[in-house]
């Protein structure tokens, strides 16, 4: 954004379009690559387990005060 911004203040339009032109382009690209990231730490998350908790569920256990449970 730095090298954008002086390229605007000294007038030179043409090289500063140029400049933007990349910067989208790598946006696209880090989009990209954490949507292709996120699906594969998706898939690496181990199965959750569920078990059964006497009198309710855990996180109604964590919701409720401490003196009552």
């Amino acid at each position: 954004m730095h090298q954008l911004t002086a390229l605007l203040q000294v007038g030179n339009v043409p090289q500063a379009l140029l400049y933007r032109d990349l910067l989208d382009h790598l946006a696209d690209d880090v989009r990209a690559h954490l949507r292709v990231a996120a699906q594969v730490l998706t898939e690496l998350r181990p199965a959750r387990r569920t078990t059964s908790v006497p009198g309710g569920s855990m996180q109604a256990k964590r919701r409720q005060p401490w003196n009552e449970v």
